[in-house]
């Protein structure tokens, strides 16, 4: 399940699966409230979906809507929509966002494999922090629950000594300037897509079923 403050081009979708050779499921659209029609969040919502696509091909994708995030985030709760929610809680896995690192090392082969594959082995990571790039706050961030005392499974090194629950638990690649993610948008492919928005559903689909992941840790 994905939250969303816009309608979606579906058009954008198909093009996107057709772009990666992928078997398109269009997502099923649960409206909360008054339509919101296309806003400033669509490429969010669009990014989403491709992320999730991108994964796993033809999932079943609900795409829950509507004019306040708010009412919408209390809906797909009320309704039991599905397991993938907010990062604060320690019943679901928090996703943050990190950045490749390779320095000198060589980790990218020079075309893809017949599956699609182009990584050679593991790259090295980093904090993400495209803020200086994008000329605003684009970066990983995170932080101590002021709800939650701190859950006896989070241990290890790095993790601090506070008492309470941190997030994010986890991170994935989510630079929008160094090896981004391509998505597609308002009719062309976008070459330039990150943030924890691609991180977290990416992490959240290939999990096993009954388990829990939660969506976007992390500032944008």
């Amino acid at each position: 399940m994905i939250l969303g403050g816009s309608d979606v081009e579906m058009s954008d979708l198909q093009s996107f699966a057709a772009l990666f050779d992928l078997r398109f499921n269009p997502p099923q659209m649960v409206l909360v409230g008054p339509d919101p029609g296309f806003t400033s969040s669509q490429g969010e919502g669009e990014g989403d979906i491709q992320g999730v696509a991108s994964v796993v091909p033809n999932a079943t994708i609900i795409f829950v809507y509507g004019k306040n995030l708010l009412t919408v985030t209390q809906y797909a709760v009320d309704q039991n929509i599905a397991p993938v929610f907010t990062a604060s809680s320690p019943q679901v896995t928090g996703v943050g966002g990190a950045a490749f690192n390779e320095g000198a090392g060589h980790y990218w082969s020079a075309s893809n494999s017949p599956t699609g594959e182009s990584v050679l082995s593991y790259i090295p990571e980093m904090a993400w922090n495209d803020s200086l790039s994008q000329g605003e706050l684009e970066a990983a961030g995170g932080g101590a629950s002021v709800l939650y005392p701190k859950p006896i499974w989070q241990t290890g090194l790095g993790v601090p000594n506070d008492g309470a629950r941190d997030v994010p638990d986890v991170s994935m690649a989510a630079s929008a300037v160094h090896d981004a993610h391509v998505g597609y948008y308002q009719g062309a492919p976008n070459y330039y897509d990150g943030g924890t928005s691609v991180a977290s559903p990416l992490f959240a689909e290939p999990i096993p079923r009954g388990a829990r992941a939660a969506a976007g840790a992390g500032a944008r």
